[in-house]
């Protein structure tokens, strides 16, 4: 028990004098804790936030990217498929995507 409350005196000290939590998964103390990451396996704190929020939208710039580039490729794909009752959708998608003429034969 005295070692008990002991960690909270010491926990309760680092918090008060220098803005310090303990994290219990690292193992330290992290100056401003925010919170432990689990994506990028370490504490968020004072340090190192700004690089954390770049990183996350960084994040969310290439996950709207790519939803967006999926996005226009399922409706050229929808749009192929209405427009023509047989065929390959995937041939004019990948020739659009690809920007490719049209094979003509040479005479």
């Amino acid at each position: 028990m005295a070692l008990f409350l002991h960690h909270l005196k010491t926990m309760a000290f680092l918090k008060s004098i220098f803005n310090m939590r303990y994290c219990k998964i690292c193992k330290t103390g992290v100056r401003g804790f925010n919170h432990h990451c689990s994506a990028f396996g370490n504490c968020i704190g004072q340090k190192n936030h700004r690089l954390f929020m770049v990183l996350l939208i960084g994040f969310v710039i290439v996950e709207a990217s790519y939803t967006l580039s999926y996005t226009s490729i399922y409706i050229k794909i929808h749009e192929y498929r209405k427009s023509t009752p047989g065929g390959s959708p995937f041939s004019e998608v990948t020739r659009d995507f690809l920007q490719l003429e049209e094979y003509r034969p040479v005479d």
